[in-house]
This record gives C-alpha cells, sequence and structure tokens, in this order.
C-alpha cells in the first residue's frame, strides 16, 4: 500500500473521530490545503461520514443498558 493512501485513511479515521485539520496536519506531516483538496473528494467524505456514524454506533452500544 502507497504511503499516500495509508496517510488518507488515516486522515479519515481522524477527521472522523473529530480531529481538526490543523492538528492532523500536525500529525501526518501533510499541508492543510492538502487535506482540505481531500476532504473535497466525495468518496473521502463518505467514508468520513461512514466512520462517524461507525464510532457513535460503537459508543451508543458501549453505554446502552
Amino acid at each position: 500500500m502507497s504511503k499516500t493512501i495509508e496517510k488518507k485513511q488515516k486522515f479519515i479515521e481522524l477527521r472522523a473521530k473529530g480531529y481538526s485539520y490543523q492538528k492532523i496536519s500536525d500529525e501526518l506531516n501533510i499541508s492543510k490545503p492538502t487535506l482540505l483538496e481531500w476532504s473535497k473528494n466525495d468518496d473521502v467524505s463518505r467514508d468520513i461520514q461512514n466512520q462517524r456514524t461507525l464510532i457513535l454506533d460503537d459508543l451508543q452500544e458501549q453505554y446502552a443498558i
């Protein structure tokens, strides 16, 4: 797997967790404009939303009584 694909996957994961673009930029050593460009991609945007949904589902299961 290429470094770019790995970094995009990490970007999706971190955005889904609510990290700011600046924090992701610092962590992945990728410019903020590049991250913003990635986020405009429909597939990436959908993947972020899907990850958020999974995270929320996990939290609901974890704290359901």
